[in-house]
């Protein structure tokens, strides 16, 4: 027992301090296309951003819905106060002064109700 522990931590060892050595990973987005939401819902946070060294700064270009949110790990988050589609670009800077910027365009379109389910229990309806 003892003697797998060593191997374990012999092999493991080495795999952190080369991955130590390599240094942060470079800022990447996380997702390509957001979640709908749902008019005064409250949004499913979404990761936008990861790599890098956080906390990140954000400039947003175009318009969060209201009530919406960025939070400095990257994270989007908050209940939208009004419908429709808002598209915005961001634009995002690790805290080392990473040299190249990372820019995300997103369109988030946020509607006023789910659609009705349609109740397959009481089958079709007759005129």
């Amino acid at each position: 027992m003892i003697a797998r522990r060593l191997i374990a931590l012999c092999l493991f060892l080495p795999l952190a301090a080369a991955l130590a050595q390599a240094g942060p990973q470079p800022l990447h987005p996380m997702i390509a296309m957001l979640p709908k939401g749902l008019l005064n819902h409250p949004f499913t946070a979404v990761t936008l951003v990861s790599g890098g060294t956080p906390p990140y700064t954000a400039q947003i270009r175009g318009a969060l819905p209201p009530g919406m949110g960025l939070s400095t790990a990257g994270i989007l988050y908050g209940t939208p106060r009004a419908a429709g589609t808002f598209r915005f670009v961001l634009d995002i800077t690790d805290s080392a002064g990473t040299p190249a910027t990372l820019q995300l365009s997103y369109a988030l379109q946020v509607e006023t109700s789910h659609a009705p389910e349609r109740n397959t229990l009481l089958g079709p309806t007759h005129s």
